[in-house]
């Protein structure tokens, strides 16, 4: 089978409720109010592959699930969304991770608690089916890759990808545990990655500085073909060898929540990239897609189909 994009990374369920709650201590301990209730799939790589999906990309996931009823929704939500699933593996006898977004006091990402899975997170070894399939992809992303490292393994296999040709894109996301500064020190060899995809704090965490644009000078020396710093509500930062430029964030009225917004920004830069689209052009699809995410609950119910974000 061949794929455009293959992802490895956490799949778990966001819970995610919205409501208003009162402020006051005493009359919140009594509270007994109605909220909305949402259970999708998400993790690391979860509103990533789906979206890809939606924005026309053949796709499919090498990674670890439990066997509990959450995994299941896991599973027929790929499925329905025409995401390949052969290589998603259940282990038995463990928990689905849940993250919980308890959105009752005006915010739209915060607070939020979480449950960790029982099983392994992301794969500890490559098959050679596995590496076939990858191979047979035109570009393998990594999601969360910070969230439970694994330099060496991570090492080996971008070196195999990147010699039959496939291209390789990351967005590390953030430590689960306390991590010493620079973080970059533990991801894998960056000569070997062709997209890196971070938040303002993960690009200061990863390189130890106060601003984007000494955080990406360094890892663009260390030789990051396209990077792309998410700013919020303030756009983007992008740059590649020979390029930089900021761009604004698309404004959007009535924001629902920001839940997913970056998995959906690096949806749409990915899909740029394999439509060989300039980098001026990439950065406004993902923009784009981003801020459609915004205009419902989670990173992907509200993500339209490709053509209907057509750029020309």
């Amino acid at each position: 089978m061949k794929l455009d994009v293959t992802a490895i990374g956490l799949l778990n369920i966001d819970l995610i409720i919205h409501g208003i709650a009162p402020k006051n201590l005493e009359e919140l301990v009594n509270w007994t109010g109605e909220s909305a209730i949402e259970c999708l799939t998400a993790g690391s790589i979860g509103y990533f592959i789906q979206n890809l999906t939606k924005l026309g990309l053949k796709t499919g996931v090498i990674t670890n699930i439990g066997d509990d009823p959450f995994s299941l929704i896991i599973k027929k939500t790929l499925t329905d969304a025409g995401i390949d699933t052969s290589r998603l593996r259940t282990q038995e006898n463990t928990k689905t991770a849940i993250g919980i977004y308890m959105l009752l006091f005006e915010s739209k990402k915060r607070p939020m608690t979480f449950q960790l899975m029982t099983h392994d997170p992301m794969p500890t070894a490559f098959s050679k089916e596995d590496l076939t399939y990858i191979f047979n992809s035109r570009l393998l992303h990594v999601g969360g890759y910070l969230h439970f490292p694994q330099k060496a393994l991570m090492d080996k296999l971008f070196k195999q990808v990147k010699n039959k040709g496939v291209k390789v894109s990351m967005d590390p996301q953030f430590p689960l545990q306390p991590l010493q500064k620079p973080w970059v020190k533990i991801l894998p060899n960056l000569n070997n990655i062709n997209i890196l995809l971070v938040d303002e704090n993960e690009a200061l965490g990863l390189t130890n500085t106060d601003g984007v644009d000494e955080a990406a000078d360094i890892l663009l020396d260390k030789g990051v073909e396209l990077l792309a710093i998410k700013l919020g509500a303030n756009g983007c930062l992008v740059c590649s060898q020979t390029e930089r430029f900021q761009k604004p964030a698309i404004p959007v009225e009535n924001i629902v929540d920001s839940i997913g917004a970056g998995d959906a920004f690096d949806s749409g830069f990915i899909t740029g990239y394999l439509e060989d689209q300039s980098l001026e052009k990439m950065t406004e699809l993902a923009l784009k897609v981003a801020s459609y995410s915004l205009k419902g609950v989670g990173g992907s119910n509200t993500i339209p189909q490709r053509e209907e974000l057509s750029l020309d």
